[in-house]
């Protein structure tokens, strides 16, 4: 069944890999285990196929050359750059017609969704809750967006023609619910601002800032490259949408009008940060709200920090 698989994928031009192939044979505890190989078979069995890395498992250029790795994975690559073990890679390529890139389309037609829909119902299996071994886990560590998405009450209330009555169950997420809608930057942007470190331990400032309006993180793809192999991480402290940074009490009699001066400096948009006991401005667009009140604007300038930079005082 393997090889008619293998076959029929490649016919269309796509190369079939086998995944976790070298001294990864086994499910469980496959992030933990501990593959003894003897190593005149490690070398002589596992290398011979084209070989890439594990998602993140590349943690060297030259080192992992000389292990046979012929390609980093995921892309774009971050260890390795644009070097690549080029004959090897250039042979599949080759073999799967691909040397010149086909234009990438979705194929949304009634007749693939018929088709995905009966290789839907044809790999559904169906078990025997023998001594309460239901339900069993799973796990996935790749996702496609799919054309539409439907909820199994969507699709039973379509086709059935009497009431269908539902109720929330248990709350089922895997991880808690992102924060995304709810976090702000120092500076008052959606998200989070990540401050990336050289080493495990947080020692020193941070290297590398990144604004992440999504809280989804996908490490292994998007870690700066200027901190691998070892590095840290944490998100910067919030900051309110409004902060009060100046002000002036005049007495007026009627119809008297007078000039204010309020100055705003580098403190007036900086923060203070108790891990690195320094002071922080952020690199971003301000406005300056004046007015009588904070509920009572009568006027907005915008001005702009152009390079974050840390102080000590």
């Amino acid at each position: 069944m393997s090889a008619s698989y293998i076959n029929g994928l490649q016919e269309g031009g796509v190369g079939a890999t086998i995944k976790h192939f070298v001294a990864n044979e086994q499910e469980t505890w496959r992030m933990t285990v501990d593959t003894i190989v003897e190593e005149r078979h490690l070398r002589k069995l596992y290398p011979k196929p084209l070989v890439m890395s594990g998602w993140g498992g590349t943690n060297s250029t030259i080192e992992s050359t000389k292990c046979v790795v012929d390609l980093e994975m995921p892309g774009p690559a971050k260890l390795w750059g644009e070097k690549r073990c080029a004959a090897r890679v250039l042979h599949l390529v080759k073999r799967s017609g691909r040397l010149e890139e086909p234009l990438e389309v979705a194929i949304d037609t009634q007749e693939a969704r018929d088709l995905i829909r009966q290789a839907g119902v044809e790999g559904i299996t169906l078990l025997k809750n023998e001594n309460n071994a239901l339900p069993i886990g799973g796990d996935r560590s790749s996702s496609l967006k799919p054309y539409y998405l439907t909820t199994p009450y969507e699709s039973i209330k379509t086709i059935s023609s009497k009431e269908i009555v539902s109720a929330q169950g248990a709350q089922t997420d895997k991880w808690l619910p992102l924060a995304s809608s709810v976090c702000t930057t120092p500076s008052g942007k959606p998200g989070v601002v990540l401050e990336f470190y050289k080493g495990d331990s947080f020692q020193g400032k941070p290297l590398v800032l990144q604004h992440r309006a999504n809280m989804d993180l996908f490490l292994w793809d998007s870690v700066p490259v200027e901190v691998l192999p070892e590095y840290s991480f944490r998100s910067r402290l919030p900051r309110p949408k409004k902060e009060l940074q100046g002000f002036g009490k005049l007495e007026l009699d009627p119809g008297e009008t007078k000039a204010v001066e309020i100055i705003l400096n580098k403190y007036s948009v900086g923060y203070f940060d108790k891990s690195l006991k320094a002071w922080i401005a952020e690199e971003c667009a301000f406005e300056a709200w004046v007015g009588a009140s904070s509920a009572d604007i009568k006027d907005i300038a915008g001005f702009e920090v152009k390079e974050s930079f840390t102080w000590i005082f």
